[in-house]
């Protein structure tokens, strides 16, 4: 019965997150309900709600890159952390806030080529 519950209880709130479901939302959602708010924090991380930024080029800016095995109970502590330290941005759409804080904490780094030394050395 309680995976029941929880499955309608994840389609309800599926149905909000392209209209207005804010970090605000979010953030009750992780006060109420821990299962709920990992849903939602899984999902937006992996792309469902459309999370990925398409930039000008089309390409898809990735929300973050966690290291493998980083797990949901991880996820949910950075998020709720950065809506801790950012109640300012709670207005803003709960996808926004997960993109923030995976980008911050999660930071996408690309190594430059190395350079060939020169034949002097």
């Amino acid at each position: 019965m309680k995976k029941v519950v929880f499955i309608l209880a994840c389609l309800v709130i599926a149905c909000r997150a392209k209209a207005d479901f804010t970090g605000a939302d979010l953030q009750s959602a992780c006060t109420d309900n821990q299962d709920i708010c990992d849903f939602w924090i899984t999902s937006f991380l992996l792309g469902a709600f459309g999370s990925q930024a398409v930039s000008q080029q089309g390409n898809f800016t990735p929300i973050g890159c966690p290291p493998a095995g980083t797990t949901r109970f991880q996820a949910r502590l950075i998020v709720e952390k950065y809506m801790q330290d950012h109640p300012d941005d709670l207005h803003l759409p709960a996808q926004d806030i997960v993109s923030a804080a995976s980008r911050l904490v999660f930071p996408c780094t690309r190594f430059a080529p190395m350079m060939p030394m020169s034949p002097e050395r």
